[in-house]
């Protein structure tokens, strides 16, 4: 009975350190976990990548294959990257030399982005409870999980609050996931949810854009659009959705009301981007739109070889997007020339990073890669 109590114990302790408790544990691949306390650099620390200095050309530095492709946004550290992968599990990758680092596991896997908030991870089992975790990156342990069967975004930090979309609108917790606030509504929220200035931007029931103060979850204003919108949220000057009837709208932050709109035709699913002015989005016809920021007039566009549903981004003179063509494209910001491109494995479906002189991109067969980005 003795030795039976010993071996228990025994078992209990290896268990601990090695995180691997309730079936949930660290990979420990790359050393210790406590190289993961800058994963993500505060975005007023973030350089501008407009001033990177970029001229367009993907000049391969290396190229990782990965278990799993990213099925999220790709989140950008001071050296590391981290994603949700196609087998529902969170990897981090070293910037430098493309080896993971660790990776994040449970036996349903997770369902959402996840995020990371100081030295923790938070994340959303997949599971019919909407089991909320946070996870202690220096020991893999899980410090705070909370069962909340409505959540269906990932979270966004807000104001030192995680916030989610949910089956009834939204929800903040505090970093313990205690509830904080309610932000009830009639419809569920299952776009990913956006912030700006303390401001949460929100797609409720398909075709209502809300803004809501993030200190107490209370309504600021909402805009109805006629159709469904079929976009994530785009950040600029204006917000930018597209609706299902293949049209961009412009609505102001700070009023809710609409702007500008303009038809191409096709609807679009990422999110556009905005820079000097000027708005780029990926297309359902396979085309990069470039439109004015002021009024929606058209500037040029270019024809890929598939669907864009990445959503573009911007570095120095280049716009960098992928397509289910498997090419990354590289167009000039100014004209849409194109600069240079490059084919991947497999269709790209997940927007391109820019970081510490980088540009990261994952297409669906696994893998990952990095180009020059100075």
């Amino acid at each position: 009975m003795v030795r039976q109590v010993v071996i228990c114990f025994a078992l209990a302790a290896i268990l601990a350190i090695t995180g691997c408790t309730g079936g949930k544990h660290l990979s420990r691949l790359g050393g210790p976990t406590e190289r993961l306390r800058y994963i993500l650099i505060p975005p007023e620390e973030r350089p501008s990548a407009l001033t990177s200095g970029f001229d367009g050309h993907l000049n391969l530095l290396y190229e990782k294959k990965i278990k799993g492709s990213a099925d999220s946004p790709i989140m950008v550290g001071r050296k590391y990257l981290t994603f949700l992968t196609t087998r529902r599990r969170v990897a981090v990758i070293d910037q430098e030399t493309g080896h993971r680092v660790c990776q994040i596991r449970s036996r349903r896997g997770y369902a959402f982005a996840p995020a990371i908030v100081d030295s923790f991870l938070v994340t959303v089992r997949y599971s019919p409870f909407g089991q909320t975790q946070v996870i202690n990156l220096f020991t893999g342990k899980v410090a705070y999980e909370s069962t909340i069967k409505e959540i269906r975004t990932g979270p966004i930090q807000v104001m030192n609050r995680l916030i989610f979309g949910t089956t009834s609108g939204l929800i903040a917790l505090s970093l313990d996931l205690n509830r904080l606030w309610n932000h009830e509504t009639d419809g569920t929220v299952e776009s990913p949810i956006i912030a700006d200035g303390g401001i949460v931007f929100a797609i409720v029931k398909g075709n209502r854009l809300q803004a809501i103060r993030g200190e107490d979850g209370n309504l600021i204003w909402e805009f109805t659009s006629s159709t469904t919108i079929s976009s994530e949220i785009g950040l600029g000057r204006y917000l930018y959705v597209g609706t299902a009837d293949g049209r961009v709208l412009a609505v102001d932050k700070a009023l809710g009301k609409m702007v500008w709109e303009r038809p191409l035709g096709w609807p679009y699913r990422g999110a556009a981007c905005e820079a000097d002015d000027k708005v780029y989005l990926g297309c359902n016809d396979g085309k990069v739109y470039c439109l004015s920021a002021v009024d929606g007039t058209p500037i040029w566009d270019y024809q890929t070889g598939g669907v864009v549903t990445a959503s573009p981004i911007v570095v120095g003179r280049a716009v960098i997007v992928g397509s289910n063509d498997k090419y990354l494209y590289s167009l000039d910001r100014v004209d849409g020339a194109m600069l240079d491109k490059r084919r991947l494995e497999g269709p790209i479906r997940t927007a391109a990073v820019h970081s510490n002189g980088c540009i990261f991109a994952a297409c669906r067969q696994g893998r990952i890669y990095c180009f020059e980005g100075k």
